[in-house]
């Protein structure tokens, strides 16, 4: 079975507020379970996917020079 993780847990390994979740579910971005008490969990491998589509952005912007580390690029 696949491993399943609290919104706490996501948010810890997204680096955002469990509340930046909800918002997301809103917009579509992600797709919790439910437990029968009404909690959500979100698969790992989703939350994995969204960290390596982070990641590719973030290449992208760079390789792009849109993300200067010596800030010289406002």
């Amino acid at each position: 079975m696949e491993k399943m993780l609290t919104s706490h847990q996501a948010a810890k390994l997204l680096n955002v507020w469990p509340h930046t979740l909800r918002r997301w579910e809103r917009e579509g971005k992600l797709k919790p379970l439910r437990t029968p008490g009404g909690h959500r969990r979100y698969k790992e491998l989703q939350i994995m996917a969204l960290i390596g589509e982070e990641i590719t952005v973030i290449e992208s912007e760079v390789a792009a020079g849109e993300n200067d580390s010596d800030g010289s690029n406002p």
